[in-house]
């Protein structure tokens, strides 16, 4: 194909002697040389041209004494000059289809068996937010013996909490340990109370931190589901068995000294929990965060974590952040 049409490409007089061979065939070149638009060419363009029409099938030789030529129509020329390019291409685009669709079938396998290919791995990240749902699921069926989970952020999507029912449901029935951390601030949600209420009611744990806790779910002690960085929506499993025996240990740490979930409304835990946001606020200052920073780690809004710095810098008589930062600071 790339000979026939790139080496034989068609100028002037290849034009003209078509041209003539259609209107008179069978012709002689003699006889083309009559066409006026002929009678400047050279013997050799003469020739050239010709072979160019036939190697692109467009004449074809009907004599030798003298060489006559017939036109055949372009058609014709096509079918028989490309067909067979065509053909090879049309079985290249049939291979290149049929492993596409080997390769998709194989891409099937691959998400299937992700959580079996996690054995073997100490560490892998997962991309997908239904992935990581499901293989929470996953982890939580065969899980045995305990659940340690770190839901920092504040108060819980009710989503979230109505697609987590039914493997909790599943663990507790089972008799396996379930503990969980959340911060003060998400004993104002009546959704996350009311799920609390439930899995304590089912013989689950649930304590709160003022500044939480990073994000986890620890199975059985070996397995770890981490948040894989900030602004993601996937997440890091942990197989590595020092690595989780020293999450684990964190946990615990946090754990005594996190407060249990109140299983109501009370006005008097309400001021103690606002004390200590407020200390942990000031642990922020010192540091000098700001306050999105610090309504972040601390699972509040925006508009809160400023109320409480106002009352903290009106408290102090600071007159701005860093003389509130230098206040507390020498105070300390």
């Amino acid at each position: 194909m790339t000979e026939g049409v790139g080496h034989y490409e068609l100028d002037a007089v290849a034009v003209a002697i078509y041209r003539g061979a259609a209107k008179r065939s069978p012709v002689s070149i003699c006889e083309l040389r009559e066409q006026a638009e002929l009678s400047s060419a050279t013997e050799e363009e003469l020739d050239r041209a010709v072979e160019r029409l036939l190697g692109l099938r467009l004449l074809v030789r009907v004599g030798d004494a003298p060489a006559r030529y017939a036109a055949l129509p372009p058609d014709l020329s096509q079918a028989l000059l490309l067909g067979g390019a065509e053909r090879q291409i049309t079985q290249a685009l049939m291979r290149v289809d049929q492993v596409r669709r080997d390769l998709m079938d194989l891409s099937s396998v691959y998400a299937e068996s992700l959580f079996d290919r996690m054995q073997d791995q100490r560490v892998e990240q997962v991309f997908d937010v239904q992935q990581v749902r499901d293989l929470i699921t996953e982890l939580c069926e065969t899980c045995r013996t305990e659940v340690l989970t770190s839901q920092p952020g504040g108060a819980r999507r009710g989503e979230e909490l109505e697609e987590s029912f039914e493997r909790t449901e599943a663990l507790l029935s089972r008799g396996v340990r379930m503990r969980t951390l959340y911060q003060h601030t998400a004993q104002f949600s009546q959704e996350t109370l009311s799920y609390v209420q439930w899995v304590t009611g089912l013989g689950a744990e649930v304590r709160t931190l003022a500044d939480g806790f990073p994000r986890l779910i620890i199975f059985d002690r070996k397995i770890a589901l981490i948040d894989a960085h900030t602004g993601s929506q996937g997440a890091l499993l942990v197989r590595s068995p020092g690595v989780v025996e020293f999450m684990s240990r964190c946990f615990n740490w946090a754990w005594i000294a996190a407060d249990p979930f109140p299983d109501s409304y009370q006005q008097d835990r309400v001021r103690v929990i606002s004390d200590e946001i407020k200390k942990a606020i000031i642990r922020f200052l010192v540091l000098g965060e700001d306050d999105r920073v610090i309504a972040r780690r601390l699972g509040m809004s925006l508009r809160s974590v400023q109320r409480h710095v106002a009352e903290i810098m009106a408290q102090l008589g600071a007159t701005n952040r860093l003389h509130a930062g230098y206040l507390l600071g020498r105070a300390a």
